[in-house]
């Protein structure tokens, strides 16, 4: 028998300290939600991906990511945290990034995610999150702890720099501007 929302968060508020990973998969894989229990988190926007949350405790961060036809991340890092995501509805394709010897980034792989399906990363991995289908993306995220620095690249490898990203901020996108 899976968990509840309530049950869900509850479990997540008994981390005093960084969730592993695994354990964030795992809690992620377990939750049972009714059609459309967290559709109250869904507002999308046309000029970026929207980041809306739900739960924040000393150890996590849960939001509901909405993303339109065409939406996708830059490309990051999650310094310092973990992220897993679920696909709660649409599909979601995931790009990973690999550190080549001169610098530069190159595609690692691509991997697409339907609907219930989970991914974690953390720490240095580097990766983008894009819609790529012509039907609306609703992606469930836990970052623990809470997601506070990243660094965003270039696909040449070159380090934008550190965004700060608000633990939060309704309805906003990790960056202001993120297409």
């Amino acid at each position: 028998m899976g968990m509840t929302l309530p049950e869900f968060i509850a479990k997540l508020d008994t981390y005093a300290d960084r969730v592993p990973l695994d354990e964030l998969e795992a809690m992620l894989g377990a939750l049972d939600l009714s059609h459309g229990e967290l559709e109250q988190y869904y507002s999308f926007s046309h000029g970026h991906y929207t980041r809306n949350p739900i739960a924040l405790g000393s150890a996590y961060q849960a939001l509901v990511l909405c993303w339109l036809p065409g939406q996708e991340s830059v490309i990051h890092d999650h310094k310092g945290s973990s992220c897993a995501l679920r696909v709660l509805e649409g599909e979601c394709t995931e790009v990973a990034y690999d550190w080549q010897p001169d610098g530069s980034l190159a595609e690692g792989g691509t991997c697409c995610l339907l609907e219930g399906r989970i991914c974690g990363t953390q720490d240095a991995d580097i990766h983008r999150i894009r819609n790529l289908t012509p039907g609306n993306l609703v992606t469930l995220h836990v970052y623990s702890p809470p997601l506070e620095i990243m660094n965003t690249y270039k696909p040449s490898g070159e380090c934008i720099g550190e965004c700060h990203v608000p633990a939060q901020a309704p309805n906003s996108p990790m960056l202001a501007g993120v297409r």
